[in-house]
């Protein structure tokens, strides 16, 4: 019931404010995290729902085309879409990295595309993603990716991984 009546109020809310990206935003989320409730109150199969999030949060970025973190929502939400679409969140994320500010949300992103150059087998391109990272708060995450790429390497495809960068 009250999912429902969530959904219905932001659709109002978009109605009345639709130069308000978070708005957009908002709506895409709750479709997002309440799945089931959404696919039974429109009607949607789930490939379905996914288009919609993934339509509410493009015209969001519409409304604001130049916010990083909008941007970066956007993008995590390829993690969760069915089927996958890397290219599309690879794209997205790259994205996002050109609207980055400042050298946190520029790490950020670069992490992201590290994951998805690892997952597409490109290594050499992930470690050159995550070179410049220096974030404090990203390097267990960045250490984590190091070691995958180096895991998923050929043997004598990368070398050996850096004493740095090797588990304690």
């Amino acid at each position: 019931g009250r999912t429902t009546d969530a959904f219905d109020s932001f659709e109002k809310a978009r109605a009345l404010a639709p130069l308000v990206a978070t708005s957009y935003f908002d709506s895409a989320t709750a479709l997002l995290l309440y799945r089931p409730d959404a696919m039974r109150h429109y009607k949607l199969t789930e490939p379905e729902l996914f288009e919609r999030v993934l339509s509410l949060y493009r015209r969001g970025l519409k409304v604001e085309p130049e916010n990083f973190q909008l941007a970066a929502q956007f993008a995590e939400t390829f993690y969760v879409v069915k089927p996958a679409r890397p290219a599309d969140g690879r794209a997205a994320w790259e994205h996002a990295l050109k609207l980055a500010s400042d050298d946190d949300q520029r790490d950020e992103a670069r992490t992201h595309l590290a994951r998805y150059a690892i997952q597409a087998s490109h290594l050499n391109l992930a470690r050159v993603y995550l070179e410049p990272v220096d974030d404090p708060r990203l390097a267990t995450v960045k250490q984590a990716l190091l070691r995958r790429i180096h895991e998923s390497a050929k043997p004598g495809q990368l070398g050996p991984l850096p004493a740095e960068q090797q588990a304690p």
